[in-house]
């Protein structure tokens, strides 16, 4: 009987030994759990904050590219504004500087018209239309009675415009005299419209007095300047081969033209 009693207490031992080992890797088990969960926690929490920075970290550059974008697109702006700008710019020189091309170009065209004008003017005869011959006819009546002789270049083109002045003088009332100078120096003296002029080699219009003919003065200036209104050049003189001369006239020199 003690041996089946010592058999059972070796039975319990053994049972008991069993569940302490048992119990022992369970609690090994658990412990390692313990400390993986706690791993695991530890693990979970770096990801939670590492979740946390990189998120605020993707926000920051987000706003950040978002800002640097904002940037680029205001410098874009500003360099179209600035190209823009210099655009107009080489525009508007370029707008003027035509416009300025056009000026001197239509200034030469003038200039060349204007010549081409004078050119033709120059290659013209001198004359008075009927419209100008009665605007110097009206000019010169206030001083009907005064007298006048021609000097000429001996030139079909001066002894035509001698022809015209010595009509529209006439019909004025003034009064034509033979020539009064060279005609006693032994100078050449033609026959014109009707009356002895002297000959001249000189060129261009004047109109002469004698030194000391105060009297003719005022129809001299009439002429003159009836003459330039017309568009023909004329000059006002005195000469002393007048001095002395009867009755007083004013010599009207037609020269080659000019």
């Amino acid at each position: 009987m003690s041996d089946k009693a010592t058999s059972s207490e070796g039975e319990q031992v053994s049972e008991i030994e069993a569940l302490a080992s048992k119990v022992a890797q369970l609690s090994a088990s658990a412990d390692f759990w313990n400390k993986a969960m706690l791993w695991g926690l530890a693990f979970a929490a770096l990801a939670a904050v590492f979740i946390v920075l990189t998120t605020r970290l993707a926000i920051l550059r987000t706003s950040q590219a978002a800002d640097a974008q904002s940037e680029l697109e205001k410098a874009k702006d500003r360099q179209l504004t600035l190209d823009l700008k210099a655009r107009d710019e080489h525009i508007a020189g370029v707008e003027t500087e035509l416009s300025k091309q056009k000026e001197r170009t239509a200034t030469a065209e003038k200039a060349a018209s204007d010549a081409a004008l004078a050119l033709e003017k120059f290659k013209q005869p001198r004359s008075l239309s009927p419209k100008q011959q009665a605007e110097l006819r009206t000019a010169l009546k206030p001083f009907a009675g005064q007298n006048f002789a021609f000097a000429v270049f001996p030139d079909p083109e001066p002894l035509t415009l001698l022809r015209v002045l010595n009509e529209v003088l006439k019909s004025a009332g003034w009064k034509r005299v033979p020539s009064q100078i060279q005609r006693d120096s032994g100078g050449v003296l033609m026959e014109a419209d009707g009356e002895s002029a002297a000959s001249i080699s000189d060129s261009g219009i004047a109109a002469y007095l004698a030194p000391d003919d105060t009297e003719s003065v005022a129809a001299q200036i009439a002429f003159c300047s009836g003459l330039i209104a017309a568009g023909i050049s004329c000059e006002r003189h005195r000469t002393p081969q007048l001095a002395g001369k009867t009755p007083r006239a004013i010599t009207i020199s037609i020269g080659k033209k000019p």
